[in-house]
């Protein structure tokens, strides 16, 4: 995508920012119901609404650095709800039941995350121990086990076709079969390794 085409895309959200109004075009849509797989067809719950006309879907990351979960518990709450006062002017809208949050600690303890309770609105958020961002799994504690066995076994299952090339009768060559694995393998084994370096070598062998 060019220059001129990101600015012709932005345009219309900047002018909806700097004079605080949205098209009326925008404010009404045509709203579509998509069906769940293996859901029953015959319930309402089976099928989510989608727009026709505009769907857009926000991933809103918030972290809270702080020695007192209680603390952290204080200034995350403050942040949801400047987000719900500001989703609520643009005419947005906070799924609750997509919105989860996680805490990370190196205490053994495990009543440290009991104290947190986070809500928007009335509704009560649910904590996810094992939560994935951008196809990283994180853990509470940061030890990238998950992480690390889920590269290995992308791993392994992409290394079967490097054998398989290496195993015929006409056999790839050495340099084809060095750039499938740098490109199809290599490449899995080291997703995300700026981030999970710092685990254990037990787990990066």
């Amino acid at each position: 995508m060019g220059k001129d085409m990101k600015i012709k895309l932005l345009q219309p959200y900047n002018t909806i920012c700097t004079t605080e109004k949205i098209t009326q075009t925008w404010e009404k849509v045509i709203m579509v119901p998509i069906y769940k797989r293996d859901k029953d067809k015959k319930k309402p719950e089976s099928y989510r609404p989608e727009s026709k006309e505009l769907c857009t879907q926000t991933i809103w990351p918030f972290c809270a650095t702080e020695e007192y979960s209680g603390t952290a518990k204080v200034r995350l709450q403050m942040a949801l709800d400047t987000l719900r006062m500001w989703t609520g002017k643009w005419l947005m809208k906070i799924n609750p039941e997509k919105t989860f949050f996680t805490t990370f600690t190196s205490s053994t303890v495990s009543h440290v995350s009991q104290t947190v309770r986070l809500k928007i609105e009335e509704h009560q958020l649910q904590e996810e121990p094992f939560p994935t961002y951008l196809g990283v799994t994180f853990d509470k504690r940061l030890t990238w086990i998950g992480q690390t066995d889920k590269c290995k076994e992308r791993g392994i299952l992409r290394t079967g076709l490097s054998k398989r090339l290496a195993g015929t009768q006409w056999r790839a060559e050495m340099t084809v079969l060095k750039t499938v694995y740098t490109g199809y393998v290599h490449s899995v084994l080291k997703y995300g390794s700026s981030v999970w370096n710092t685990t254990a070598k037990s787990n990066q062998q």
